[in-house]
């Protein structure tokens, strides 16, 4: 249920996204979490928020999810 769950996600969420939303790449995406002192050894998926300004990263096979929420000029990221 919970893959399921993130594959509806995965699939709709860009079509919903917040407006002006810049979506890093995969590599980018990962060189952001190794820099904070998380891990990641693979990105599985990189979604950009629905609501607000911001996506979140999934890294290996959606073990670990980080947030990162993009307000005045500076990303903030946080493990979920």
């Amino acid at each position: 249920m919970k893959y399921m769950l993130i594959g509806l996600m995965l699939i709709s969420g860009s079509a919903f996204a917040y407006p002006d939303t810049p979506v890093p790449s995969k590599s980018s995406a990962q060189a952001m979490v190794l820099s904070a002192g998380y891990v990641c050894s693979k990105v599985d998926a990189v979604t950009p928020f629905i609501a607000s300004n911001g996506y979140t990263i999934y890294c290996n096979d959606f073990s670990y999810a980080y947030e990162v929420s993009l307000a005045g000029g500076q990303a903030t990221l946080k493990a979920k």
